[in-house]
């Protein structure tokens, strides 16, 4: 075991890190980890009344295997989504050995989205497929980042809805964030490319070690084309140059907790407490929602009070088991 209270900040990801200096300045005797400093957060964790509690990253003790499944599986979670009212999700199908389900789909909905089932961190992800030799190549290369045997195709939603990520703990609303897409400023001389490259050398850090990650640049390439060498950005105008909103392929977050409705807070609620899932991150894209996350990250890279706020109530929740 490896006792975190005596680990360097530089070492560990940002919501572990942050998560321990709430345990310790709340009086937890003990703040372990099993395996290496890099390896899977498998949490033990000793309350000042001596319950020990053992937690996968920001997963608690009351999260069923099915519940936490069934947010790792995106084919699985979309199917349970169905029956709660209120629920918009983009038209998704399983692939499976009959090849013309994907045509038929791409006839269909034509942009689309190929998936994993089960990864995270925007791996595996191929979007704006709109041929079949296309989708057969994605399908391709989803397939080596499945744990679960599954690939979905998805229908691709219009790139200037706004995503959001909103966390509930104990069942309740708690932040929201908006995901910004990776982005480059520019200096009026490098292309886009050579901005990726210069950002990634000098400005970001490796995923969730900070609060501005790498920029995946070969899915950046791809989503650009050739605009990456060829476009050269005006001193200080900012360019997207990623499909996907996800901090850790290089995006941002924008604290949106104070602006979001009754209506989509109560929403996300009947969504946590349907998958039986007390700490969830409930992903919109626009109207739609197009993910669930049963261990989102807890720490916000934003400059306000919801950076931590889930950290404080996820040890509130915890000193209640």
């Amino acid at each position: 075991m490896i006792d975190l209270y005596s680990i360097p900040d530089e070492q560990l990801t940002y919501t572990v890190r942050y998560l321990r200096d709430e345990a310790k300045r709340r009086g937890y005797p003990q703040f372990l980890k099993a395996y290496d400093v890099n390896g899977p957060s498998y949490l033990l964790v000793t309350r000042p009344d001596g319950k020990e509690l053992k937690l996968y990253g920001s997963i608690p003790p009351t999260t069923s295997k099915f519940a936490a499944d069934t947010a790792d599986n995106k084919w699985l979670s979309y199917q349970l989504l169905q029956d709660v009212p209120g629920v918009k999700q983009p038209a998704t199908v399983l692939v499976r050995e009959d090849e013309s389900i994907t045509e038929q789909f791409l006839k269909e909905h034509s942009p689309i989205v190929v998936k994993p089932v089960d990864s995270a961190h925007g791996n595996g992800i191929t979007t704006g497929v709109a041929t079949l030799p296309e989708a057969t190549a994605a399908i391709a290369r989803a397939g080596q980042y499945c744990r679960t045997p599954g690939i979905i195709l998805q229908q691709q939603l219009p790139l200037n809805l706004p995503e959001l990520r909103i966390i509930c703990i104990d069942y309740q609303y708690t932040v929201a964030m908006a995901r910004i897409p990776a982005t480059v400023t520019g200096d009026g001389e490098r292309t886009l490319a050579q901005l990726i490259d210069y950002e990634n050398e000098h400005l970001r850090a490796p995923v969730y070690r900070s609060n501005l990650s790498f920029i995946d640049k070969p899915a950046a390439l791809k989503f650009l084309g050739t605009r990456a060498s060829t476009e050269i950005p005006a001193k200080g105008e900012q360019v997207r140059v990623l499909s996907i909103c996800n901090v850790g392929k290089g995006g941002t977050m924008e604290d949106f907790t104070s602006q979001i409705p009754a209506e989509q807070r109560e929403l996300s609620e009947r969504i946590a407490r349907h998958l039986e899932l007390p700490v969830i991150g409930v992903d919109f894209y626009g109207d739609y929602v197009i993910e669930v996350n049963a261990a989102p990250a807890l720490y916000q890279p934003v400059q306000t009070a919801g950076a931590t706020s889930c950290i404080t109530k996820f040890l509130d929740y915890l000193e209640t088991l």
